[in-house]
């Protein structure tokens, strides 16, 4: 979910449209300012003014150049009224927030081992003071990581 509002510009305009092309989940809010032309700092004038000529442009694959003058219209519109800033509830992290319980109750998280790894045997010493076997039961053993070759100085 991304939520966005018309004060978004520049890398706000590039980051929803760069979320739309990709897929990776809905724009919500309104649509953001439209200014993602970049300029650069050319030449310092004798009073202390500078000036400035546009220089980065950005092109997407399904909006082409409309990004500039225009902004990036969300696939899900929720106004902010200037009341909304002041009330305790915020209509559009709400409906972000529905839409992503929503999304949640419809599709099942995709997971692989690395969500949820196997816990590793890890090598407690008894009172003994031998250290205990792994579970492949091999005894586990602690093992100094080697020091880095070509290195002159450092804290090893």
């Amino acid at each position: 979910m991304f939520v966005t509002n018309e004060f978004a510009g520049s890398d706000g305009d590039i980051v929803n449209a760069a979320a739309q092309a990709m897929g990776v989940g809905p724009v919500i809010g309104m649509r953001t300012w439209g200014g993602v032309i970049g300029i650069d700092g050319m030449y310092d004038l004798v009073d202390g003014t500078r000036i400035t000529q546009p220089r980065y442009s950005f092109w997407f694959r399904h909006l082409g150049w409309s990004v500039e003058n225009h902004g990036v219209d969300p696939d899900i519109v929720v106004e902010h009224t200037p009341a909304d800033f002041f009330a305790e509830a915020d209509p559009q992290l709400d409906r972000a927030i529905a839409e992503a319980v929503a999304s949640l109750a419809q599709t099942r998280p995709r997971c692989s081992r690395i969500c949820r790894p196997s816990r590793p045997a890890r090598a407690e010493v008894r009172d003994s003071g031998q250290p205990h076997q792994t579970a492949t039961g091999a005894p586990a053993v602690r093992t100094p990581l080697p020091r880095p070759t070509g290195v002159s100085a450092g804290p090893w």
